[in-house]
């Protein structure tokens, strides 16, 4: 929540404190008036500890904008929008950088990047951009996802490098406390969108990742949903007219 405040104030030079990494309900972009006492167990938190201020221009996702952001593809065959990894894929992903849909977590119980550092840099796992772009929301790291109700804890999103797909998966939230800190753990900031900007690779390397992954299932599956609703406009459009031609063959007669 500092860090946020520090980027909604410009990030000033001068030391830690008000208009730099401290906040209040008016100003910054979370408020931190608090935040020391709770942290250190001497105050319980407000169950609206945590929630952004209004004017925020930095901040925390939320459980749904996090969801969004990850899964969401309105270019998604099928009729679904949402995909199950949040890398545009229901698929298996893979784990090493350079293939596509690929990302940093455990697959067949090896790790992708592994020791020493074990975390990706954030150029790297181009293959996991989402529909909007944004890289490595699969594996690598638990994310942090600006909580609902502080007491129930902080919601944790996308898996990381020493988790299976399980953690990827869009069914799962893992629970974190307001005090955990681990090697594993880490915080994806987003910010007052500008102008829309969308950055996705194109259809035909999806087909061919699909088709390359034995993923055809989805590919019958629009096709299909596509002959069957031409062939019900064929159909209501035959009805439609037989049944205007026999009223006007009446009149005539």
């Amino acid at each position: 929540m500092r860090y946020c405040n520090w980027l909604h104030y410009g990030k000033p030079k001068r030391p830690c404190g008000p208009m730099s990494t401290e906040g209040t309900a008016n100003e910054g972009a979370y408020n931190t008036e608090d935040c020391q006492e709770i942290l250190e167990g001497r105050k319980e938190p407000p169950n609206n500890y945590g929630k952004r201020n209004p004017t925020a221009k930095y901040f925390i996702p939320t459980d749904d904008e996090w969801y969004k952001a990850g899964y969401y593809d309105p270019e998604r065959l099928g009729g679904r929008q949402y995909h199950d990894y949040p890398l545009r894929t229901s698929s298996l992903p893979a784990n090493k950088p350079d293939q596509p849909f690929s990302c940093n977590y455990i697959k067949d119980n090896r790790l992708g990047v592994g020791a020493p550092f074990y975390l990706a840099k954030v150029t790297e796992y181009p293959g996991s951009d989402t529909y909007f772009g944004c890289r490595q929301m699969a594996g690598n790291i638990w994310e942090y996802v600006e909580p609902n109700q502080i007491s129930k804890g902080i919601n944790l999103r996308g898996g990381s490098f020493g988790y299976t797909e399980f953690g990827m998966g869009a069914w799962n939230c893992d629970l974190a406390g307001i005090t955990d800190e681990l090697n594993c753990f880490g915080v994806r900031i987003a910010r007052q969108a500008k102008q829309a900007e969308t950055i996705h690779p194109p259809k035909k390397e999806l087909l061919r990742e699909w088709m390359k992954k034995g993923s055809l299932f989805e590919l019958f599956l629009y096709i299909g949903s596509m002959i069957a609703f031409i062939s019900l406009g064929c159909i209501l459009g035959t009805i439609f007219f037989m049944r205007y031609y026999s009223k006007t063959y009446k009149k005539v007669e």
